[in-house]
């Protein structure tokens, strides 16, 4: 019986350890072929094209830098073939900063991880539905994501190395934060408040450095400010139709075959105040499209309360504590709350999901390894009762078996939602295997 068991065990230990390659695998073989694909028609849709290309050609507006950059390496040519190929390397880049992230981090649980990539709006849907990543927060993901490795890189440097390091940390979320905030101003509600709090730690831990202590003050301060521009110039009637006029016209007959020289879309909605935005909110409560965001909502916080409560056991294990460690806890959740300001100014409510489910996952895997959380290790006897609650449902096999069976069953809508839109097409995706 011992020899038909081991077997059985090891075959089980592969499947855990290889299943979330191969379901990456998956997803960038259906983006690959998507957007590469020679077939006529968009590859995307055309509202997350035409966000891309708001551009400066009617002088500087809110959003025009990712679409002045495409319009400059198109030369002239199509505009759509080059975002094709953008989105695809920003979707390739961000799976393997995913990756380097968990692996640099020393998780090494095959079900965090599993769960990581099939959360509703994570890598595998991003890939396999075409979705997110097609859409400017991507670049959001990347930015995040390249500080984590740079912090991480931080914590194994030398003494000599760790000043570089820190320089290197700080510019990299100063300048990025602005160009990200000129690619799209919801940068500083979305990714704004973790990475700040981000910034923060890595001030905490290196409170004698006036490098940290400078790159924080200076970054609490520039994106706000940079936001403020954005927002003077968020560009009138005048800007949106030379903007739209400075599209070649294949693609704007491509965009908009019934109204080639009408501007359309995120374009012409570029002149928008503050509180037309705001009314984009009504839209999701008047036609009771809340019911459905509210599944996602509690579904997504209870997939990362599970991740939470894992990486807090393998957190116990590094820092040798016998009990949760609620410091951890207590940030990660506080991450949650902080990043939800989107949901208050904008309707598009699944892009917010998707932008902070992913963030907080990066922001979970490089806390393991923060000074700020295992330094100082404290034994609690008296823990939140409801950071035990989710403690304790981390471990039960049903809780695992809920959540597994909400990521691969639910599909997370960008902005649109209906019921024929929240269930994972699996039909459609076994037809193109065929």
């Amino acid at each position: 019986m011992k020899r038909m068991s081991q077997p059985t065990s090891s075959g089980l230990t592969l499947i855990k350890n290889w299943a979330p390659l191969l379901l990456l695998e998956a997803a960038l073989v259906f983006a690959w072929s998507a957007m590469n694909g020679s077939y006529e028609g968009l590859h995307i849709g055309s509202w997350q094209i035409i966000e891309w290309l708001i551009n400066y050609q009617s002088g500087f507006v809110r959003r025009g830098l990712g679409g002045e950059l495409i319009f400059s390496l198109s030369n002239g040519a199509s505009l759509l073939k080059t975002l094709y190929h953008s989105t695809l390397f920003f979707y390739c880049s961000y799976c393997v900063i995913f990756v380097a992230i968990y692996c640099f981090a020393k998780i090494r649980q095959p079900k965090v991880l599993l769960i990581a990539l099939l959360v509703p709006g994570g890598l595998f849907q991003m890939g396999i539905t075409i979705q997110f990543f097609t859409r400017k927060e991507i670049l959001f993901l990347i930015l995040f994501g390249c500080l984590c490795l740079e912090y991480l890189w931080i914590r194994r440097a030398t003494l000599r190395s760790r000043q570089f390091g820190l320089s290197l940390f700080y510019v990299t979320a100063i300048v990025g934060g602005v160009l990200m905030t000129l690619v799209h101003e919801g940068y500083l509600f979305m990714a704004y408040p973790l990475t700040l709090l981000f910034l923060w730690i890595n001030f905490k831990e290196n409170t004698a450095s006036w490098i940290a202590r400078i790159g924080l003050v200076s970054y609490t301060l520039i994106i706000p400010i940079v936001f403020l521009i954005c927002a003077k110039y968020h560009g009138n009637a005048d800007a949106v139709q030379l903007i739209w006029d400075s599209l070649p016209l294949a693609d704007r007959l491509e965009l908009s075959p019934a109204a080639p020289y009408t501007a359309f879309g995120p374009i012409a909605s570029l002149g928008w105040g503050f509180q037309q935005n705001l009314l984009t909110i009504y839209g999701v409560f008047a036609t009771g499209g809340w019911k459905y965001w509210l599944i996602f909502i509690v579904g997504n916080f209870f997939t990362l309360a599970y991740l939470f409560t894992q990486l807090s056991t393998h957190l116990q294990q590094v820092a040798n504590s016998v009990q949760i460690n609620k410091k951890y806890l207590s940030l990660l959740f506080f991450g949650v709350f902080i990043s939800s300001g989107m949901f208050i100014i904008a309707a598009d409510w699944g892009r917010w999901i998707a932008y902070i489910t992913n963030s907080l996952i990066l922001f979970a895997f490089v806390m393991t390894q923060s000074d700020y959380i295992i330094g100082n290790v404290s034994v609690h006897h008296s823990q939140n009762r409801i950071l035990q609650q989710f403690t304790n449902l981390s471990f039960k096999s049903w809780f695992f078996i809920l959540i597994l069976l909400y990521c691969l069953l639910f599909k997370l809508p960008e902005c649109c939602i209906h019921p024929s839109f929240v269930f994972m097409p699996y039909q459609h995706y076994f037809r193109l295997l065929m």
